[in-house]
C-alpha cells in the first residue's frame, strides 16, 4: 500500500482502536478488582500476599493505561504491549499461587491469555513490530505458566495444552493479519475512489491549464453569488478581461510561451484577489472575475491593480523585452432588474470599449 494511504488508514483506525482498547481495558480492570477480593478471602499466607499484590499492581497499571490513552492516542500500540504483558504476568502468578490443587485444568490458566491475544490481534490497529512482540509475550507467557504446572498436573496434559494454546495464538495472529490486509485493501479502494471522484470533479469544474474555474463552473458560481446578493441585499460586480494582442505573443514566442503567460496571469490574479472572489477562464485568453460585496468604484480599483500587475510578466522568459498588457471591463449588478447574463453583457461591452480606446486600460460600464 502507498505510504500516504497507509498513514491515512492508521489515522482512520486510531479512534476506533482506542475505543475498543478502552472498553477491553475497563472490562479487564473490573475483573482484576473483583479478583483482589476473591484472592484475599480464598488464599492465605505467601500465596495470598503474592496474588493480591500482583492484582493491585496490574490494576494500577491498567488505570495508568486508561489515563495515558485518554490524553495521548498515539501511544496505543505501546499500551497494547504493556497490557498484554501484565495480563500474561497475572496468569503466570495465578498458576503459581493456585496450581492444579483446586482441580483446575492447565487450560483454565492459558484460556484467558489466548482469548486476550485473539482480541488484541483482531480488533486493534497495530504495527507489525507490535504484533510480533505481542505474539512473543503471549506464547512465552503460556509456556511459562504451563511449566509452573509440571508436577501439579499430568505432563501429557500440560504439553497438549501448551501446543493447543500456542497454536491458537498463532492461528489468531495469521487470521488477524489477513483481516488487517483485507481492511487495508478495502480502505485503499475507498481512498482511491474518493481521490478519483475529487479529480473528476476538478476536471469538470476547473480549467486544466490555469487551474481556475472553467466557463461552466464560473457561471454556476455566478448564479449562486447572484442569489446570495439578492437574499442579503448586497452589491456585486463582475470584471472581464483579455490579453492584448495575444495572437502576436503566440506567433512571436510560441504557443508554449503563450500558455505560460495564461498560467502566470491566473497566478497573479489569485494573489491580488480575495478568497471570496472567483476567477474563471471563459475561453482562449478571456477571463471573468466575480467580486461579491464590491461596488463599481472598488471593482475598478481591483481592475487597475490587476492591469498594473501584468508588467511583471515577460512572455518568452525573463530575458525578453516584451510585456503583457490587458484590457478590462467592469460592471456592477443592477439588482432591481438585471440577471447575470445581462450583467456579463454590460461588462463585455465595457471590455470592448477598453479595446477601442487603445487597449491596456480599464473601462467601466454605465
Amino acid at each position: 500500500m502507498d505510504k500516504r494511504v497507509e498513514d491515512e488508514f492508521q489515522r482512520a483506525r486510531l479512534d476506533a482502536g482506542c475505543k475498543s482498547f478502552l472498553f477491553v481495558t475497563i472490562v479487564v480492570l473490573v475483573v482484576v478488582l473483583v479478583g483482589i477480593a476473591y484472592d484475599a478471602l480464598d488464599l492465605s499466607g505467601v500465596a495470598k500476599n503474592l496474588a493480591v499484590s500482583t492484582r493491585i499492581g496490574v490494576a494500577l497499571t491498567l488505570i495508568a493505561v486508561l489515563a495515558i490513552l485518554s490524553r495521548h492516542k498515539s501511544t496505543l500500540t505501546s499500551l497494547v504491549v504493556v497490557e498484554a504483558v501484565v495480563i500474561t504476568a497475572l496468569t503466570f502468578v495465578t498458576a503459581i499461587t493456585r496450581g492444579a490443587s483446586e482441580g483446575m485444568a492447565p487450560g483454565d490458566y492459558t484460556l484467558p491469555t489466548v482469548m486476550v491475544a485473539v482480541g488484541f490481534l483482531f480488533l486493534l490497529p497495530s504495527t507489525p513490530r507490535t504484533w510480533f512482540v505481542m505474539i512473543i509475550v503471549f506464547v512465552t507467557g503460556n509456556i511459562t505458566t504451563l511449566w509452573m504446572l509440571v508436577g501439579e498436573a499430568h505432563l501429557n496434559t500440560v504439553i497438549f495444552t501448551g501446543v493447543q494454546s500456542t497454536a491458537g495464538i498463532l492461528v489468531a495472529a495469521y487470521l488477524g493479519f489477513r483481516d488487517k490486509l483485507r481492511q487495508r485493501e478495502e480502505f485503499a479502494s475507498i481512498e482511491m475512489a474518493r481521490v478519483l471522484a475529487k479529480q473528476l470533479s476538478q476536471l469538470a469544474t476547473t480549467d486544466s491549464l490555469t487551474g481556475v474555474a472553467n466557463r461552466r463552473e464560473f457561471f454556476h458560481m455566478a448564479s449562486k453569488e447572484i442569489s446570495r446578493a439578492q437574499r442579503n441585499d448586497r452589491v456585486l460586480s463582475v470584471l472581464m478581461f483579455d490579453i492584448d494582442h495575444f495572437k502576436k505573443i503566440n506567433d512571436q514566442y510560441g504557443h508554449a510561451a503563450g500558455d505560460e503567460v495564461l498560467v502566470n496571469i491566473a497566478s497573479i490574479c489569485k494573489k491580488v484577489l480575495r478568497e471570496i472572489d472567483t476567477i474563471g477562464r471563459l475561453g482562449g485568453e478571456e477571463f471573468g472575475i466575480l467580486l461579491p460585496e464590491t461596488d463599481i468604484k472598488e471593482a475598478a480599483m481591483v481592475a487597475e491593480r490587476l492591469r498594473e500587475s501584468m508588467k511583471l510578466i515577460r512572455p518568452g522568459g525573463s530575458a525578453t523585452t516584451g510585456t503583457v498588457t490587458m484590457s478590462l471591463g467592469v460592471a456592477q449588478w443592477h439588482a432591481s432588474h438585471e440577471d447575470f447574463e445581462e450583467l456579463m453583457a454590460r461588462a463585455d461591452r465595457a471590455l470592448y470599449g477598453a479595446k477601442r480606446g487603445g487597449r491596456n486600460r480599464v473601462s467601466v460600464a454605465d
